[in-house]
């Protein structure tokens, strides 16, 4: 239960989740409420702008839990609460933000963005007829795992469907009686199953724009979806004639802080959209789920402005399945060679003499820990793989030899040669 004797909550203060589901939270709260991966705050991390507590699911892990509250205190964010459910979560957030829980959206600037009106409402769950609900028009994400969608399926057909898909009413259309606005896995996959009603909650939208950003919201706080998929809804986004008014730097601030994320994230990937379409193909992935080139080989794709290397390059990964250090060494050469930049700002002597000290290291630690395993041999672990698992092994170690017997070479003094 909440205490109600903590101190008043901060008009434009934000709740950062963790551990959670927030989907509905966050249609429901806006931008106030922020989801996050546990993951995302152990590194070079950027907690949103105005966050005032910290909300964390007590099924995390304990060390977890552990380095949460620790960071918490760190930056000073006094509340931290451990939730047991979403339904206490949201009697929290009720209490915090004043209880109707409609989020004003007014950011650092003071302007007002994006606001959905005071009037929204939402009824309660309804069932509606599969074939009457059309899919969202403009849906922010595109690609839908073939994986997932079977997983998914599965599911349904043996319990039925959980969690209703959320709509708005469309008024004078024959063929429908309502817009989906979230749950489009699920309207597939009830299609696909020939189920002709499903459970949703009707939702009430001011217009196309919010209604695409609450998809966004809904789309984007959890995995699924493309690098590309994101990119064009932020383009999509910044086209709003709200945002285009402020300008494109307050616009990249304003979709930043709605999907909790950082300024970067968002001009990351922007970025994106100006690699050629065929090295865009290749962020894309295939029936299998699988991905040619990785989102990271693509943003650094992205600092090298020539269009016939960034074709090489993704070339030559996909001919000799480059590795992503092989390719960015590849990249930074061609780039050399044309006189151009590839990447950050360049490595020092320094940087590089460490990256080699720390692989040195690693190497023979690694194979003097192989080496003297003091629970089982070696051959336990092939006792269970063929012969050509074993060569590959060889195969990779005589490589490695070749490598290091050249690395060896380059490091040895150059004496000059006695005379006789």
């Amino acid at each position: 239960m909440v205490n109600p004797s903590q101190e008043t909550f901060p008009p434009d203060g934000r709740v950062v989740v963790i551990g959670m589901a927030t989907r509905q939270l966050q249609l429901r709260f806006g931008e106030r409420v922020c989801w996050m991966n546990h993951w995302e705050l152990f590194g070079k991390f950027r907690l949103p702008e105005k966050v005032a507590a910290i909300c964390v699911s007590v099924k995390l892990q304990q060390e977890h839990l552990t380095r949460i509250r620790s960071l918490a205190e760190k930056l000073e964010i006094k509340r931290f609460e451990l939730e047991a459910s979403t339904d206490t979560l949201e009697e929290r957030l009720k209490f915090w933000f004043g209880g109707n829980g409609h989020d004003s959206r007014v950011g650092g600037d003071g302007v007002g963005i994006l606001a959905p009106p005071r009037e929204l409402q939402t009824e309660g769950e309804i069932k509606v007829v599969t074939s009457r609900v059309r899919p969202l028009k403009g849906q922010p994400r595109t690609h839908f795992s073939r994986g997932r969608m079977n997983e998914l399926m599965t599911s349904i057909k043996a319990i039925g469907q959980q969690t209703p898909i959320l709509v708005r009413r469309v008024e004078g259309n024959s063929s429908y009686d309502y817009e989906l606005l979230d749950g489009e896995r699920r309207l597939r996959a009830c299609t696909l199953l020939g189920i002709t009603e499903m459970l949703a909650v009707v939702r009430t939208v001011a217009n196309d724009e919010e209604q695409f950003t609450r998809s966004f919201v809904a789309n984007f706080a959890r995995e699924g979806h493309t690098p590309l998929d994101t990119a064009r809804a932020i383009s999509k986004m910044l086209a709003f004639p709200e945002l285009k008014q402020l300008g494109r730097t307050a616009s990249i601030k304003r979709i930043a802080n709605i999907a909790g994320k950082s300024e970067v994230w968002v001009y990351q990937y922007l970025k994106l959209l100006t690699l050629p379409t065929e090295v865009q193909a290749m962020l894309e992935p295939d029936e299998n789920d699988r991905y040619v080139l990785p989102l990271s080989m693509g943003t650094y794709l992205c600092t090298i402005e020539h269009r016939e290397i960034q074709l090489k390059i993704c070339q030559e990964v996909i001919k000799n399945k480059l590795s992503m250090n092989q390719a960015r060494n590849l990249a930074r050469k061609l780039a050399i060679e044309a006189g151009l930049k590839a990447g950050s700002a360049q490595r020092r002597p320094d940087d590089d003499y460490r990256i080699m000290c720390n692989y040195l290291r690693k190497t023979v630690e690694g194979s003097e820990n192989l080496l003297t395993m003091p629970h089982r041999s070696l051959d336990e672990l092939f006792l269970h793989r063929g012969l050509d698992e074993r060569n590959a092994r060889i195969h990779e170690i005589d490589q490695a030899i070749t490598l290091l017997t050249k690395l060896r070479r380059a490091l040895e003094i150059k004496r000059p040669k006695e005379r006789k």
